[in-house]
């Protein structure tokens, strides 16, 4: 039977979840996994990186059934299921700095209902934060930070320098807060 191509779709969980072909890359995500801390990955436009970002969402997320018949399903022993905190930031390249910020808060508002909020986090590092520190509190497995796209929002402001300056300030608040955390992260 032939399977699906994934034309239409970019998340591993429904290539996997509805059949589509999908060509076994899982133990480059374990070795990546278990012998780099952070990653940083640049790769041409349409190389598969939001569906590597979708891999290890899932991944770190310790939905084991999904990878059954890769690679990864007979390497990985553990299946840790850490808080992940998966951001796709494509969305918020053609907003104004206030959109930004209010769309950003809204991507933490479902980690929130997770994690609980707290009203004093006004600015979408200080919730990040705050989010962060209250996934650790029962001293489970470290959290892991996925972020597609961290670039997006910048580039489309490259030809205006006001722009691309305040932009680059809020994002700096918000990416401050992962390495602020580094050691605390998966």
């Amino acid at each position: 039977m032939l399977k699906k191509l994934p034309i239409d779709t970019y998340t591993f969980k429904s290539m996997m979840e509805e059949g589509y072909m999908y060509v076994d890359k899982t133990e480059i995500v374990y070795k990546l996994t278990h012998e780099s801390k952070i990653a940083f990955l640049s790769r041409p436009r349409r190389f598969g990186k939001s569906m590597l970002c979708h891999t290890l969402k899932e991944y770190f997320s310790g939905n084991k059934e999904l990878f059954q018949g890769l690679k990864i399903y007979d390497l990985e022993k553990d299946w840790i299921k850490h808080p992940v905190f998966f951001f796709t930031m494509s969305s918020l390249k053609d907003c104004s700095l206030e959109s930004m910020k209010d769309n950003l808060m809204l991507f933490l508002d479902d980690y929130a209902e997770i994690y609980g909020d707290n009203e004093n986090e006004k600015t979408p590092g200080a919730r990040l934060r705050g989010l962060i520190k209250r996934s650790m509190e029962n001293n489970g497995p470290k959290p892991v930070i996925i972020i597609d796209e961290y670039d997006a929002p910048l580039l489309n402001k490259l030809d205006k320098p006001e722009l691309l300056e305040v932009t680059r300030e809020f994002l700096q608040e918000f990416y401050q807060v992962i390495k602020d955390y580094e050691g605390n992260l998966r």
